[in-house]
């Protein structure tokens, strides 16, 4: 640190630097204990890498006794136990095994099957260091009665869980990883041995919770789902719909118990206990805060809640104890605290955007607020009112702009009606929630609380509905630009003192300053678009979706996509790459190849879909027909050809016109894909003995029906020559790939690529026909 004397020959902004430096210490701690983060898992390096780091700055700040060691040791810890943290168990090939071990988490039920967490687990009777997660199938037996604590052992199918299958694909292992979780099993309810725990602080909070929910079933049986979500966090009872119609009015934040709920709660219990009952200013506090754990610990302790539960704690505490209050100091200990609990927290999603929304309220919301604006300079009620809405839309284009990188890089794109949908499903959050907790112990309140969620699930179904929801694509920000907007993001804050400017000017600079922001992620969207956008050939990605279909096709820049699969795998790959399809062809209604279709279409705004002739012969869940409302719908027949590009067609070979099929699989559009000479031919589920077209050459294949027994004959594989055969499968119980079929391709020295072993498969076709295939599992292992 420099001296006063030293301190007056610098700049002035190194000078306001040292000051904000010596005022808010724990910022600058947690900022280095971030970047330390970024650094320990963007590096790759070995945890040993950063051990004498840390004992050398160590010794320097005892030594020295300067706060720039301090910061030093922070930085190169954090990456050292991120590092360390990072390192996955060796994954092991399914097998069969014997289990045992201790539930520690809510039980979560479904339908077929109940969803446990394990710990102190053993595995074949040797003990195994790590969590469990097991999939306990019902079987046609109801759900057991299962509670935390309980020990169980079964026989189960063990394996590792899934990475990444392809470029933007969910890793679930990494994120089961986080959680301490190494290994997944299902087992039988019918041969599952159950033991009740013994009593546990834990397993007396999860029964509460278990009571709070039965008790909101009962309070409120038209929206219990609506209220198991904005008291407790329980998604799991509402429907895809009412799920979806939150997501796309942009107000799905609210069914994620985060800061804002908090919020409200201790809000509500300190003004009835401080203007009600009239207690103390300490008292009231000495009450609201052990509240909030109980509420933290009944809602399974989420980083946005204890982020909000430890910022109370701090800011609160401060005026009681003679203290300035600071908002910033206070998210800055909440972060080290969280990260030091569990280093690789910082990666979850949900603990990001916590984080980022309120250093967008904390550092820009009070820029955009200072701006005076001469149409509220007056004090009736309605300038009143519109000054209130106008800082609750500044408030959260703040947040906005705080979670852009991360709602970017996660979620694809943002829906601007929240900027504005939040001014009346905040209001009506608010007054719910505290109706929610108090019917708990008052029936009555559940009637205005009913009136509140009825008004709450309304409103979200009729602006999803609009025709257009002003929802802006985000592809991922690229590093640079990431740094640059974090940059730019703490020049426009309040905090950092701009010149010598006057306190007015300087916010007025500031403000426009925000705009730079939209610019930084409008270059980055671009910039990433480019390559995409340039592609001059033909590119057909063979998304994995488990046992399912679907293909992106990339047509010298014009993309299109060939069947959903059942998952949301199709639908991450379009919006973490920020994809918006030209069109979607479905081959047939079949769930493993048009399940996911409504997903798709959200994700990547589809307008155009491509079905086959006889679709309305065919039986079509009623959830693929909501899918296809409002979409411009064409039919294909044999002998059809629809252009992609300027040099890619598409000709429809199967069904033929007026064609009458027997099954779902009869019914399939095979497309063969023309690109110059080179070809692809998608035979979607269709069989050999519905083959009613001329097999036509090809230089690659996409198997039928997952390559089952009854496709795939000689035939055909002489027929079309391929110089490689693509198989979409996943796990499964029905066989595929039949082992007929590969050795088939094995007499016909037809290289096949399988998506269950290989991830994403990437086949690019020039117009000679030379085939260049990467997947996406080859490429991580050789990177």
């Amino acid at each position: 640190m420099q001296s006063p004397s030293q301190e007056a020959t610098l700049p002035f902004h190194l000078r306001a630097g040292l000051k904000a430096l010596r005022r808010r210490p724990v910022v600058f701690l947690a900022l280095s204990w971030a970047i330390g983060t970024a650094a320990g898992y963007g590096s790759g390096a070995s945890w040993l890498v950063w051990v004498m780091p840390v004992f050398i700055f160590a010794v320097l700040t005892v030594w020295r006794k300067q706060f720039v060691c301090l910061c030093a040791v922070f930085l190169f810890l954090s990456a050292l136990l991120v590092g360390a943290r990072s390192v996955q168990p060796e994954p092991i090939e399914k097998q069969t095994a014997s289990i045992a071990g201790t539930i520690c988490a809510e039980p979560r039920y479904y339908d077929e099957y109940t969803l446990l967490t394990l710990d102190s687990v053993s595995v074949n009777g040797e003990s195994y260091s790590h969590r469990v997660r097991l999939y306990l199938y019902n079987n046609g037996l109801e759900n057991p009665a299962l509670q935390y604590g309980d020990g169980i052992a079964a026989d189960a199918t063990v394996y590792s869980p899934k990475g990444a299958t392809g470029d933007g694909a969910y890793d679930t292992a990494e994120y089961l990883w986080r959680n301490g979780i190494a290994l997944t099993g299902n087992a039988s309810a019918k041969t599952a041995v159950l033991t009740a725990g013994s009593p546990s602080p834990m397993r007396a909070i999860m029964a509460l919770r278990k009571r709070i929910g039965d008790r909101l079933d009962q309070l409120y049986p038209d929206h219990n789902a609506l209220a198991r979500a904005l008291l407790l966090g329980d998604k799991s009872l509402l429907s895809d719909e009412e799920y979806d119609a939150f997501r796309n009015a942009g107000i799905v934040h609210l069914l994620a118990v985060s800061g804002l709920h908090v919020s409200i709660l201790a809000e509500a219990v300190r003004l009835l206990l401080r203007k009600v009952l009239r207690m103390p200013r300490k008292a009231a506090y000495c009450i609201v805060l052990p509240f909030l754990m109980l509420y933290a610990a009944v809602v399974g302790f989420p980083a946005s809640i204890l982020r909000a539960a430890i910022c109370f704690a701090l800011m609160d505490a401060a005026p009681l104890f003679g203290r300035p209050s600071d908002q910033i100091t206070g998210l800055a200990t909440a972060f080290l605290l969280l990260c030091w609990h569990n280093p690789m927290s910082a990666f979850d999603t949900g603990f990001q955007l916590s984080f980022c929304a309120m250093l967008g309220m904390y550092l820009i919301a009070p820029v955009l607020n200072a701006v005076p604006v001469p149409v509220f300079a007056k004090k009736n009620i309605l300038q009143k009112a519109l000054r209130g809405s106008m800082e609750a839309i500044l408030g959260s284009f703040s947040a906005a702009l705080g979670t852009l990188p991360v709602v970017a890089g996660t979620f694809g794109g943002l829906t601007l009606w929240s900027l504005f949908a939040n001014i009346l499903a905040i209001p009506l959050t608010s007054a719910a929630m505290p109706l929610l907790l108090a019917s708990l112990p008052v029936r009555y309140a559940a009637i205005p609380g009913n009136w509140c969620l009825s008004l709450l699930s309304m409103f979200a179904v009729r602006l999803s509905a609009l025709p257009e929801k002003l929802y802006v694509v985000m592809p991922q920000m690229p590093w640079p630009f990431i740094i640059v907007y974090a940059a730019m993001f703490i020049f426009c804050s309040a905090q950092i003192p701009f010149g010598r400017c006057t306190y007015r000017t300087s916010m007025r600079i500031k403000a426009l300053g925000t705009f730079l922001l939209i610019a930084i992620a409008a270059i980055s969207a671009i910039w990433v678009k480019a390559p995409v956008l340039g592609e001059d050939g033909l590119v057909i990605t063979f998304i994995d979706v488990g046992q399912g279909d679907s293909a992106l096709v990339n047509a010298q820049g014009n993309c299109y996509l060939i069947d959903t699969g059942e998952s949301r795998a199709a639908a991450n790959r379009l919006t973490n790459n920020a994809i918006s399809p030209e069109a979607l062809f479905l081959t047939h209604p079949d769930s493993d190849h048009a399940g996911a279709a409504l997903s798709v279409m959200q994700a990547g705004r589809v307008k155009t879909v491509y079905l086959p002739e006889c679709w309305p012969l065919l039986e079509v869940p009623e959830e693929i027909e909501e899918a296809l409302k409002g979409c411009d719908v064409c039919y294909l027949s044999a002998g059809d050809i629809i252009r992609l590009s300027e040099d890619v067609q598409v000709s429809v070979l199967h069904p033929p016109k007026n064609y009458v099929p027997e099954n779902d699989n009869d019914a399939s559009l095979v497309l063969l894909i023309e690109y110059g000479t080179g070809s692809a031919l998608m035979m979607g589920d269709l069989a050999d003995s519905s083959i009613d077209f001329p097999i036509p050459d090809c230089d690659v294949i996409k198997l039928a029906h997952h390559g089952s027994e009854s496709s795939s004959g000689t035939r055909l594989l002489l027929g079309t020559s391929p110089s490689a055969a693509i198989l979409s499968v996943g796990s499964n119980s029905f066989g595929h790939p039949g082992e007929h079929v590969l050795q088939r391709l094995e007499e016909n020295g037809i290289p096949y690529y399988r998506t269950d072993e290989c991830g994403d498969i990437i086949v690019r076709i020039n117009p000679n026909g030379d085939l260049a295939i990467d997947y996406w599992l080859d490429a991580q292992e050789a990177g």
